[in-house]
């Protein structure tokens, strides 16, 4: 009897509905979502470590002008001993005489007036 309604049979599976579960493109999705959200991640976490090396770097530099200010503070703008003169470079250009770093200066605590330090260079390492 079974076998004279197949029909009826099919019917049935059918009205029963589908399984219940995950199909593959469900998954596929969802990992795609995951993943996009894991990569924004990474993404947001590169730019706040670079944001947090520019602050680092401007922290530092704030220092170092404070140290470099405090240094200078009570210095002579020129050199009392020399003083500043205009002079010839030999070739008719007109120079000043006595700016910037003196004979024998070679470290900043050698310096002794605020002219020495033109052109100088500092850094921070720590």
């Amino acid at each position: 009897m079974k076998r004279d309604k197949p029909h009826l049979a099919r019917r049935r599976r059918s009205s029963q509905g589908s399984p219940r579960g995950f199909t593959l493109i469900e998954t596929s999705m969802a990992t795609v979502i995951i993943g996009v959200g894991v990569l924004a991640m990474v993404d947001a976490q590169s730019s706040f470590i670079v944001s947090n090396q520019w602050s680092s770097h401007a922290a530092s530099a704030t220092f170092l002008a404070n140290e470099i200010r405090e240094f200078t503070r009570n210095l002579p703008k020129h050199d009392p001993v020399t003083g500043i003169s205009l002079g010839d470079d030999g070739s008719g250009n007109t120079i000043v005489l006595g700016w910037g770093v003196d004979t024998g200066e070679v470290i900043a605590e050698d310096f002794d007036d605020i002219d020495d330090f033109n052109g100088i260079t500092f850094s921070y390492i720590g």
